[in-house]
């Protein structure tokens, strides 16, 4: 019991990454949004990954000019599987994810990607 505890605590020490065993559904939420690449090897500057209506959206930037367009995306367990008219651009495993950051690895070789949760800075009203 112990050894449970202190496993928690240096989770929750070194972030909250998917739990194994985490529902599909939390990692889900934590992957939409928007993430700019720190390290690694990055397919452009940065990527969204979006659900609109129902479908799931992949799109990536780079030079803050659109790069990928209409691609999709699924995920399947902790793989990441982007495709476009029907073939696979990008196929990842999580290996890690919070509210923060992302760490995906490519899931037919080692090569690793860092990403940052970018946040949108809330407009505040003009004073009067």
């Amino acid at each position: 019991m112990r050894s449970w505890i202190a496993a928690a605590a240096v989770a929750l020490a070194c972030g909250s990454f998917v739990a194994k065993g985490a529902e599909p559904a939390d990692t889900e939420k934590l992957l939409v949004g928007n993430w700019s690449c720190v390290d690694g090897a990055c397919p452009d500057e940065e990527i969204a990954f979006a659900i609109e209506d129902g479908e799931r959206s992949y799109s990536s930037w780079l030079h803050h000019r659109p790069s990928v367009i209409g691609s999709t995306w699924k995920l399947d367990g902790k793989r990441v599987t982007v495709t476009r008219e029907g073939s696979v651009s990008y196929d990842w495993r999580i290996v890690k994810l919070d509210a923060k950051r992302l760490v995906l690895r490519e899931v037919e070789g080692a090569d690793e990607l860092l990403l940052k949760r970018i946040v949108e800075k809330k407009k505040t009203p003009p004073k009067k």
